[in-house]
């Protein structure tokens, strides 16, 4: 007995010592982590979108998170002096502005970059998440709603969209719907399109999905949607928000919060891969806003529990 306990003394120390050094040494690695969030400087309640998702970088509790906000008159010399004045070694660039000017910064000095808060496609020379909905969440909304639904209609715009209604057809193949495609190069050839979709969708097992690219669609053509989908009960979901409040079923829009949170994993991951080709990704974390006016219009009975659901709910009572 009195031969076994200097070993147990020695395990015991070795495990104190263990401990003792990773204490020491994990707040160490991530003091030295030092994530820029650059974004506009902006008015409320636009603000509150970029708090939101710096509220999500923050969480990560990795480092150090520094909040930056630009001025229009901000210069891409000005932001690299600050970037290496506070050692920032990895950006995340929510906005228009933010990215643009990001893009602007000189390769060799600047820390490695993620976008957020604006659309992206695969021809950005940064990678990030973009703002609009992935089609499978908005897809599987649908069936959630009208399960008799087994055709989507999508007019798009050929060459920028190509690749987002690439990911809507994988999607709605996985999940049992066939997605009828209507490629168009301008806005006369997008109204015509509109029309002919609208005139032919049957009202049951069709849906007409007006996709997200950044812009609303040109007014005329959205009150042609609106007023022919209310006069044949046709079901119309959209990937914009401001949709929905102007009459369609319902859309999808992303948790900055939570998209806050991936955009700084995908960026850790880039510091540790620096020479990896970057990645567009579309939002996956996902509020839902529902029209009951127009659900009741379809003859769509949700319980109120299910409304429960939505963050949002159109129209807002006054």
């Amino acid at each position: 007995m009195t031969q076994s306990k200097p070993a147990i003394i020695h395990i015991k120390t070795m495990i104190a010592m263990v401990l003792t050094l990773s204490l020491v040494f994990e707040p160490v690695h991530a003091a030295h982590s030092m994530t820029a969030v650059v974004y506009p400087d902006v008015r409320e309640p636009y603000d509150q979108i970029f708090q939101a998702f710096t509220e999500g970088v923050k969480s990560s509790k990795e480092g150090t998170v520094l909040p930056r906000k630009l001025n229009t008159d901000t210069t891409s010399a000005e932001l690299l002096s600050w970037l290496s004045q506070h050692k920032v070694d990895g950006i995340i660039a929510l906005g228009n502005r933010s990215a643009n000017l990001i893009q602007q910064l000189d390769k060799t000095m600047s820390p490695p970059a993620i976008i957020g808060a604006t659309f992206l496609t695969p021809s950005s020379t940064l990678g990030g998440i973009s703002m609009a909905p992935a089609p499978r969440e908005l897809f599987q909304q649908l069936i959630l709603l009208a399960p008799k639904v087994k055709t989507i209609h999508v007019i798009y715009t050929g060459g920028e969209q190509d690749w987002l209604i690439a990911q809507a057809q994988a999607a709605a193949s996985e999940l049992g719907l066939t997605l009828n495609t209507h490629a168009t190069s301008d806005m006369r050839e997008l109204a015509v399109s509109y029309r002919g979709v609208l005139k032919n969708q049957q009202k049951d097992t069709e849906a007409l999905w007006l996709p997200q690219s950044g812009i609303s669609l040109e007014k005329a053509v959205m009150n042609t949607v609106l007023s022919q989908s209310w006069k044949r009960n046709l079901i119309v979901f959209s990937s914009n928000l401001a949709d929905v409040r102007k009459g369609v079923l319902f859309s999808k829009y992303p948790n900055n919060k939570l998209v806050g949170e991936k955009l700084f994993n995908l960026l850790t991951q880039l510091k540790k891969n620096p020479s990896e080709k970057a990645h567009v990704y579309l939002a996956e974390d996902l509020f839902s806003a529902l029209n009951t006016r127009t659900a009741d219009h379809l003859g769509l009975r949700i319980k109120k529990e299910d409304k429960r659901k939505y963050m949002l709910l159109f129209p807002m009572s006054k």
